[in-house]
């Protein structure tokens, strides 16, 4: 007698083990993270109908799970954040923590907004769409999320579904602005060249 309980304790033992590896296994794959590259837009997405946690976070559209961008930086680095398909979305960007908000912009419609699709250089170009930049100017790692602040209506409701993306860009160095003003001052100085010519 004392052996079964013995192995019923086990047995209860065991079960919560597995059970509390099946959870942890299954917070894990309700999480995607992107690297993004320097000079590229990376795409999130934004549907509660979708979205594993039936909120309007930004995830991967693929399996529904929550979507986070981590990069490491060395130099101070641009982080732009862009709206894209319909105008009139606004989004929360949290940056290692902290919330920042995207330029809010007048909410829009389905068929009355303008709609660039996935062209986001269009969306970022446009005023209609709500961005974002920000200097990241402390060389570290940095883990960016979002979601979604103001939605685009259909019919008087909230959509609650978009697409945005997130991109990296360089801050120029100081040698390179030299480079850039020095080839400026020549081109000058060719041109006044060319216009008065030596008698």
């Amino acid at each position: 007698m004392n052996n079964t309980k013995q192995f019923d304790r086990f047995r209860c033992k065991a079960a919560a083990a597995v059970a509390a590896g099946l959870l942890a296994a299954a917070g894990a794959a309700q999480a995607t993270t992107v690297q993004p590259g320097l000079g590229q837009w990376v795409a999130f997405d934004v549907d509660e109908q979708s979205a594993a946690s039936s909120g309007l976070e930004w995830i991967d559209i693929s399996d529904g799970s929550l979507l986070s961008f981590s990069f490491a930086i060395t130099a101070p680095t641009w982080l732009r954040v862009v709206d894209a398909g319909y105008a009139g979305d606004s989004f929360n960007v949290r940056v290692n923590g902290q919330d920042w908000s995207t330029s809010d912009v007048p909410a829009g419609s389905v068929g009355a907004s303008p709609n660039v699709g996935l062209n986001f250089d269009a969306a970022w170009a446009n005023p209609a769409y709500s961005h974002g930049a920000w200097l990241l100017s402390t060389p570290g790692d940095y883990t960016v999320t979002g979601s979604l602040l103001h939605s685009v209506g259909l019919d008087g409701t909230p959509l609650n579904a978009t697409v945005g993306a997130v991109m990296l860009s360089p801050v120029p160095e100081p040698a390179a602005w030299a480079l850039m003003l020095a080839g400026l001052a020549a081109v000058g100085i060719a041109a006044r060249r060319r216009s008065n010519p030596a008698a």
